[in-house]
């Protein structure tokens, strides 16, 4: 899940340079003009950065910058989407603590057998070390 999410955000911010990167495009290139009712200003907008297109080639490059945002937003709803249901996640979780709990009273209980058969070849090693002492005096 962690990888997904990281795509994720990988994708939002390539997302927010597309839109970033499209306005600066419309803002260089724009043929734009003022309205006619704004007497202070001329007719066309005076900018010595702007480089306006040819009409056809700026609707060009509109349509495919949003057909890039529009693809990249689809791709972020295909991660969302892929992404685990909050519900599901709280059931997850709760089987999950469920299975450690098992898995930790199984250990409790390997662990005192583990302690009863040490005891039990305690004894036994006890009984032989005095069976040999016996055996060695006779």
């Amino acid at each position: 899940m962690a990888d997904r999410l990281s795509q994720l955000q990988t994708c939002l911010d390539q997302l927010v340079t597309q839109f970033f990167s499209s306005i600066n495009f419309i803002n260089l290139h724009h043929d734009l003009k003022v309205p006619d009712n704004s007497p202070p200003y001329s007719t066309k907008v005076d900018d010595p950065q702007l480089q306006s297109l040819p009409p056809n080639e700026f609707n060009t490059a509109l349509e495919e910058l949003a057909k890039d945002i529009v693809t990249k937003a689809k791709h972020i709803e295909t991660l969302i989407n892929s992404l685990p249901e909050l519900d599901n996640v709280s059931t997850d979780l709760v089987s999950l603590e469920n299975e450690l709990e098992e898995a930790r009273r199984e250990q409790l209980k390997a662990s005192k057998a583990r302690d009863e058969l040490l005891y039990k070849c305690d004894i036994l090693v006890r009984k032989l070390s005095a069976y040999k002492s016996e055996m060695n005096k006779t």
